[in-house]
């Protein structure tokens, strides 16, 4: 199927002037100011000390910051010398080019652990492919393809160099390896974890390959093994097409699967083409099923509620599996892109040429399938329901049942918990991700806050939250959907450990699309009385001044408040106001504001079993 080069249907050379002629002149102009200021930046020195930073104190943002900027600067240069093809930007993209060439670790110090010299500085004699690295080689590639005839009037060097260097880092190991964690390879059970940095890495080293190898036979080499290590991944997925890491990862899971796929049916004319497989569907079609209104989607594990997600790619990837809908989302989402800042995104190169390409496109298409009434995804137990299909005004209600070893390494204890929005703004939420820190990949993960399940819209039982693990999970998982009402149904005893002293606690999440939420919890204890308590999470102002109701003031142009009713007799209630300033994370401050209240339901009578109904409505 691989044909010659010379016709392979991939993204223009700037000396293709038609194509690049035809770029809309904002694009073009936007690009261009980008380059400009890029001409005048100093390339800053990456110390070892800064490198080994991470190693002293856990944070891994100061040295990543730093690299990542040197190649939001390199890729600002080499689009605008395609825009422009003046000659202007070649020099500085030279000078950015042999400046990542010497880098002795094109990835960040938090992922040095993958060589055997551990935590510390690295080792440059043995070459480890992580998410960054395959990132920093796709970048470099693409650049050498678009300018190679003008890089080549300076020096042929600048493309020897950066076979050499992208051959030595990363499609040697890759080839030669079988061990790296994130292929999906090793036959020990126990290592047999496959998250998104599989597809994530394999469409980067796809595009390396395809880009930078000229000897046919060792391409095909590369390609049939990037497809077996992609095959590892995509046989893990649900049959549903959920992302067990959330729809904040799947521009790195599904959305990077469907960068390499793309690859490979430009490289073959279209010829390799399996965007009829029912898996790879269902994979593009999940983000669609979160989305809630605007950017925000359904979010849990460690996934943020508001997401910049790439509006081509989602555009593309519903294209090609001929899905309306998701092609629409991907129109719908173009107005809320930020230029600026989706150039300072992990979208590698081909991404923002995408971008260029079909921007024109997305902003003529329609927006006619969006907001989805019910959604049940039954392998990862999954459900959202809104009052009204085709429309963000109402209540949406997303819930979760499923286990807690979920997420490759990003799971929160959080089965049974659920989030409320009214008319497409949040009410009831689910934290989300913290910054990244030394804990959060180790085995002292759920002592950060907002992995626990206290912290999540879950009971805690007698002092006990749940418990992490695949065994911690919902049981007689049932849900229900018509044009009146949508339940969800479980029983999530099975999420806490035998010293929480729980028998039974059947969980019942009922969107009713005329009257609002139901939440009923009927729960029943080991034997022994004991204390409940229940929290909820929000940003909401909320008044608690009026015994068995609350009132949630939000953000919202009807200017009606939520209001949620419970009985008094039972519970008290009390407010704990959680300062995100200070006291907890700047990521989660950077998507809540400044502040978040838990709400804490308190049994006032500790007896063995109780049925507690909480009604939902806006006032």
């Amino acid at each position: 199927m691989l044909e010659s080069p010379d016709i392979w249907q991939l993204y223009p050379k700037a000396t293709n002037r038609e194509a690049w002629e035809k770029v809309p002149h904002y694009m073009k102009d936007r690009w261009i100011k980008r380059g400009e200021e890029a001409l005048s930046y100093e390339w800053t020195a990456l110390p070892a000390t800064l490198f080994l930073d991470y190693a002293r104190t856990g944070n891994r943002q100061p040295y990543s910051s730093k690299l990542y900027e040197r190649r939001i600067k390199m890729r600002q240069l080499v689009l605008a010398e395609c825009m422009e093809n003046k000659g202007r930007f070649i020099d500085q993209i030279i000078n950015a080019i042999w400046l990542i060439c010497e880098e002795t670790f094109w990835g960040i110090p938090a992922h040095i652990g993958m060589q055997k010299a551990g935590m510390g500085l690295p080792d440059a004699g043995e070459p480890v492919v992580d998410l960054f690295a395959a990132e920093t080689s796709e970048m470099l590639a693409w650049s050498v393809y678009l300018l190679r005839e003008q890089l080549d009037e300076v020096s042929p060097l600048v493309y020897q160099r950066v076979k050499l260097e992208a051959r030595r880092r990363v499609l040697d190991p890759t080839l030669t390896r079988d061990d790296f964690w994130w292929m999906g390879l090793n036959k020990d059970p126990k290592r047999e974890k496959v998250g998104n940095w599989n597809p994530w890495i394999a469409s980067n080293w796809m595009a390396t390959a395809i880009l930078l190898i000229e000897d046919k036979e060792k391409l095909i080499d590369h390609i049939s093994k990037i497809l077996k290590v992609l095959d590892a991944y995509v046989g893990k997925n649900p049959a549903d097409g959920a992302s067990d890491e959330g729809p904040h990862y799947w521009g790195h899971a599904a959305g990077s699967l469907f960068d390499a796929l793309e690859l490979l049916y430009g490289a073959t004319n279209g010829k390799f083409n399996i965007y009829d497989d029912p898996l790879i569907t269902q994979m593009g079609q999940y983000l669609n099923r979160m989305h809630i209104n605007e950017q925000y989607y359904f979010n849990y594990a460690d996934a943020v509620p508001y997401i910049r997600n790439n509006a081509f790619l989602i555009y593309h990837y519903g294209y090609r599996i001929n899905d309306p809908s998701l092609m629409d989302l991907g129109a719908y989402l173009v107005p809320f892109g930020d230029y600026k800042e989706r150039a300072g995104t992990h979208d590698g190169m081909s991404r923002v040429l995408r971008e260029i390409f079909l921007v024109e496109e997305l902003q003529a298409s329609s927006q006619e399938h969006l907001f989805l009434r019910d959604v049940w995804m039954p392998v990862s137990q999954l459900m959202t329901a809104r009052q009204k299909a085709g429309s963000a005004q109402g209540f949406f209600l997303g819930a979760k049942a499923g286990h807690n070893a979920e997420g490759q390494g990003h799971n929160h204890n959080d089965v049974g918990n659920f989030i409320v929005y009214y008319n497409g703004k949040p009410v009831i939420i689910d934290v989300g991700m913290a910054s990244y820190n030394s804990k959060t990949f180790s085995p002292k993960r759920y002592e950060i806050w907002n992995n626990q399940s206290a912290y999540h819209n879950l009971p805690t039982i007698n002092g006990i939250m749940q418990h992490n693990g695949r065994e911690f999970r919902a049981k007689n998982v049932n849900h229900s959907a018509d044009k009146r009402r949508a339940t969800l149904s479980m029983d999530i005893s099975g999420a806490y450990p035998p010293e929480a002293g729980l028998e039974t606690w059947n969980r019942v999440l009922t969107l009713d699309r005329k009257k609002g939420i139901t939440l009923s919890d009927t729960y029943k204890l080991n034997g022994t009385n004991g204390k409940i308590q229940l929290s909820l999470m929000t940003i909401c102002k909320v008044d608690t001044s009026t015994p068995g109701q609350l009132v949630f003031q939000t953000d919202t142009e009807s200017g009606k408040d939520v209001m949620m009713t419970y009985d008094a007799e039972k519970l008290s209630v009390a407010k704990e106001q959680l300062p995100l300033n200070t006291k907890h994370d700047p990521r989660i401050k950077q998507y809540w504001g400044e502040y978040m209240v838990r709400i804490l339901f308190s049994t006032k009578n500790e007896i063995q079993e109780d049925n507690l109904v909480f009604q939902i409505s806006d006032r």
